[in-house]
């Protein structure tokens, strides 16, 4: 769902169109060389913040000079946390109470959250 322009955003009037600017650049700089990936990402990690303080929710844009910003909500991974598994299927219980732990002992890790930044075609 598109937001509008960020100047309809209060958290996003000051900084935004700096971090964009900054974010750019290192787009660039990474189309040479990837050296600057976590600095770029980290810029999307502060442009994201401020929607996030905004109240954006997944899916939500806004642009800015240009630019169309989406911030994203990914659900965490889950995983299966071994060691209690092993120690729990090492006294050998029945199937269906070890299926039943391995279901309680799965762990889910927090969502992501992140922004992308799209730019109009024909504008690099």
């Amino acid at each position: 769902m598109a937001t509008g322009t960020f100047t309809n955003h209060p958290h996003l009037v000051k900084d935004f169109p700096r971090l964009l600017k900054e974010q750019r650049r290192l787009a660039k700089l990474i189309a040479v060389d990837p050296k600057d990936v976590k600095q770029e990402k980290a810029i999307r990690g502060d442009m994201d913040a401020l929607m996030v303080a905004d109240n954006f929710t997944n899916g939500e844009t806004v642009t800015c000079d240009g630019a169309v910003i989406t911030h994203h909500v990914r659900a965490g991974q889950a995983r299966l946390d071994p060691e209690p598994v092993d120690a729990y299927l090492e006294k050998t219980v029945g199937r269906a109470e070890a299926d039943a732990l391995i279901t309680l002992w799965t762990i889910t890790g927090p969502d992501a959250v992140y922004c992308s930044v799209k730019e109009p075609k024909g504008k690099a």
